[in-house]
């Protein structure tokens, strides 16, 4: 299936999952199945092919947990995946583009929330992630729908990392045409800040740090017609390692440590990925952080038609 991959959110147990490359590019998704109870336990997609036979795809994750299935009608697909997450993913929200709540399975507890939206132009027609007997981590796969259209104007994905750090969004305050010109972070053991500039109406602003004063210092200046097309790198109960794709440049900027196996603070760690659909651009970051950025999410933004 062509598309494009988003986090995931979650703990670093269990083993990667990814349903992207599963299922025929025409294949309809008509069915999600969560198991949960106090956690999300597993998730399987249902999808039907053109000839009208389903397509049951593996189911990701263990036996336990009760099962709530959500049929989607005609025209109807996935446009948020949402919940709370620590060392697992403690429950999940799926909204539609018929209804907002359309189902919600799991626990109450989970020391932060994430969440993937597609909004317009996008669906969300697969999952990916770590499981083993629990959903240790959930992030999304999209796609455009057979009706096509426009990426919705900006929609946010993640965060990925712990649940640890205040809130923070490099975008809160800026117009529509704020344009990235600089990211500075600061890293060393973990991905220790992260800082964008902007530039708008002619003038370039200087970001807000978000992080602490720790690590080496690092910067990407982006050029007159370059802009950020994936983020990806290593997470634990912190980020420990970024690297940043361009649409001019692979490994534009890469810092922080790659692997690490006697951190108290993150025994173990993961994956992340965020790749820009096809008309979008990273425009910003949002995230927890604190002397650390302790979590990591992208800002999507479509990229103005030529």
């Amino acid at each position: 299936m062509a598309g494009w991959e988003s986090g995931s959110s979650g703990g670093s147990g269990g083993a990667p999952f990814s349903d992207r490359s599963s299922v025929p590019s025409r294949a309809r998704l008509v069915a999600v199945e969560v198991h949960a109870h106090n956690v999300v336990d597993a998730v399987r997609c249902i999808f039907r092919k053109r000839s009208g036979e389903l397509l049951e795809l593996e189911r990701h994750g263990g036996s336990g947990g009760q099962v709530h299935r959500l049929e989607l009608a005609d025209g109807e697909h996935i446009t948020r995946v949402s919940g709370r997450y620590a060392n697992l993913v403690d429950s999940v929200t799926i909204a539609t583009n018929f209804r907002p709540d359309a189902l919600r399975a799991g626990g109450r507890g989970g020391a932060a929330s994430f969440s993937y939206e597609a909004g317009a132009g996008l669906e969300i027609a697969g999952l990916t992630g770590r499981a083993g007997t629990f959903i240790d981590a959930l992030g999304v796969v999209f796609r455009r729908p057979a009706a096509g259209g426009a990426p919705a104007p900006v929609f946010r994905c993640g965060p990925t990392g712990g649940g640890d750090g205040t809130p923070f969004d490099t975008l809160e305050g800026r117009g529509a045409t704020a344009r990235p010109v600089r990211i500075r972070i600061r890293a060393d053991r973990f991905l220790d800040a992260i800082q964008v500039d902007y530039r708008e109406g002619g003038r370039t602003s200087t970001g807000e740090r978000h992080g602490g004063g720790g690590g080496n210092p690092a910067e990407l200046r982006l050029g007159r017609n370059e802009y950020v097309t994936s983020v990806s790198g290593r997470r634990g109960s912190l980020v420990d390692y970024i690297v940043i794709d361009t649409n001019q440049r692979k490994r534009a900027l890469s810092a922080g440590y790659r692997l690490r196996y006697f951190e108290p603070r993150s025994p173990f760690n993961a994956e992340y990925r965020f790749d820009a659909p096809e008309g979008c651009e990273i425009a910003g970051f949002f995230g927890r952080s604190g002397s650390y950025v302790d979590a990591l999410g992208v800002i999507y933004r479509a990229r103005p038609t030529q």
